[in-house]
């Protein structure tokens, strides 16, 4: 796909997207493998301030618009527009698989850039 036809516009699209990555920074939310020990004291979730999500939704942004285009295209047509990995595949000219694969790239390199 070529830059003409397709731009990044930054955090304002990203803000209902931001749930799947929080987990990125470091939480281990978005692997289901870690298992919370029966009994443990869990403390209920803080809220962000202002400051600190719009520090979080820069940090994710930056992060996106760093992915080469080869895996941007495939995680904003499938996270953000809500395309499945067929219709993305489909505008993309590659397979679903290819697709998946380009996601699964880009949400590892994703969750390295907001952990460091």
């Amino acid at each position: 796909m070529s830059e003409a036809r397709f731009s990044w516009r930054g955090a304002a699209r990203i803000g209902p997207a931001w749930a799947a990555f929080q987990g990125a920074a470091g939480d281990n939310a978005l692997h289901s493998h870690h298992a919370i020990a029966p009994g443990a004291d869990i403390a209920a979730p803080q809220e962000p301030t202002d400051e600190s999500q719009e520090l979080r939704l820069a940090a994710l942004d930056a992060a996106i618009a760093s992915l080469p285009a080869s895996l941007k295209e495939p995680l904003v047509l499938t996270l953000l527009e809500g395309l499945s990995h067929k219709d993305a595949a489909t505008l993309l000219g590659v397979t679903p698989k290819a697709v998946e694969t380009r996601v699964y790239r880009a949400k590892a390199l994703l969750a390295r850039a907001l952990a460091s």
